[in-house]
């Protein structure tokens, strides 16, 4: 994956969203969540246009009951940016791209966003904030975490 950025120096550089997907699956665990939640996914750019990695978290997600996943018009390698990229030196810009996409988002009905990148999380965390948009935004590893926690309880 990574290996087109890093010499690869006899090691494999992978994502930790592809370590999970891998483990799930040949595992074959089912994961649950307490309660169920509607999400939709934002596709982090990075992850998704440059690595091309869209469908690991969807798998994951896919294998978590009480869990929906409603998908954007814009995701994958079409996702729209949460806008952080330009925060720094354009920030009006950045507000304007953030909403947008939160309006996206939202238009889905999901109750949560789910992204798996720590800028877009408070990017579109701050534009969820400040619109006053009934979302609320989880971090992928926090959904993965809760199932397993509430499986094991289970078990």
């Amino acid at each position: 994956m990574y290996q087109q950025f890093v010499d690869s120096s006899g090691f494999e550089v992978t994502t930790y969203v592809s370590i999970v997907a891998d483990a799930i699956k040949k595992l074959g665990t089912r994961l649950s969540l307490p309660e169920p939640l509607s999400v939709t996914i934002h596709d982090p750019c990075h992850l998704a246009r440059s690595l091309k990695i869209t469908e690991a978290p969807r798998d994951v997600l896919q294998a978590i009951t009480n869990l929906e996943v409603r998908e954007t018009q814009f995701n994958k390698e079409l996702t729209g940016c949460c806008g952080a990229p330009c925060e720094t030196i354009f920030p009006e810009l950045s507000e304007l791209v953030a909403n947008k996409r939160v309006e996206e988002l939202a238009a889905t009905g999901a109750e949560a966003v789910v992204t798996l990148c720590p800028y877009c999380y408070a990017n579109l965390k701050r534009s969820i904030d400040a619109t006053g948009t009934k979302l609320k935004v989880v971090d992928f590893i926090e959904i993965v975490y809760q199932s397993l926690e509430a499986s094991n309880a289970g078990a």
